[in-house]
């Protein structure tokens, strides 16, 4: 499952992002080039499931108003791992 492992944590992270964006954008706002805490909070349950790629770059679009590019990258990066997932059905279970 290892295969799977870095798309699915990019995945996770990306969506942390995106349903934290709101308090992410107004503490970045207030500490400027310093990351908040809240940054911190994330990225701790990022690593914590598997890796922080996703959360790093993701965090990075937000600040610099790209956030629009976070729902489209993790679904389909999603999609992509659902269709590598389901057409090697039997080797990955």
């Amino acid at each position: 499952m290892v295969q799977i492992d870095i798309p699915a944590a990019f995945v996770v992270s990306m969506l942390f992002i995106d349903l934290g964006r709101k308090v992410l954008k107004e503490g970045a706002e207030k500490r400027g080039r310093e990351k908040p805490a809240i940054y911190y909070r994330y990225l701790f349950r990022s690593v914590f499931f598997a890796g922080y790629c996703g959360h790093i770059i993701g965090y990075r679009w937000l600040i610099s108003g790209k956030a629009k590019y976070l729902r489209p990258a993790y679904i389909d990066v999603l999609v992509v791992l659902s269709i590598v997932v389901l057409s090697c059905y039997p080797s990955f279970f």
